[in-house]
């Protein structure tokens, strides 16, 4: 991240639901963040992470039924990208106590 706050903070944001996916995307445009990258899917996103090594990851939970947990796991482990450090957010529309646990296990901030 270099220059001003937040215009060149660079996000990935990985969402199946399109209008949730709208939505955050217009209320970090609004608040000033310009540098997003939205992705339907976790393929997109993670070459995305490969390509731009984004300051933050943000992530719906139940995308491909749970990959999620591995590609948070193989960015901490310097498998996906050139940063393991990179902030991970992710969204859960449903969280269970075990769901949660994973999620904490693979590298979530």
């Amino acid at each position: 991240m270099a220059g001003r706050y937040p215009e060149n903070v660079d996000i990935v944001y990985a969402e199946g639901d399109q209008r949730l996916r709208h939505n955050l995307r217009a209320a970090l445009h609004h608040n000033g963040y310009r540098g997003i990258r939205e992705f339907s899917n976790l393929d997109g996103a993670t070459g995305a992470i490969k390509l731009l090594s984004p300051d933050i990851f943000l992530v719906d939970g139940s995308l491909s039924n749970g990959s999620s947990f591995d590609v948070i796991e193989n960015l901490r482990h310097h498998k996906v990208g050139s940063n393991p450090f990179i902030s991970v957010i992710v969204s859960c529309e449903t969280p269970d106590s075990q769901t949660v646990s994973k999620f904490i296990n693979s590298g979530v901030d």
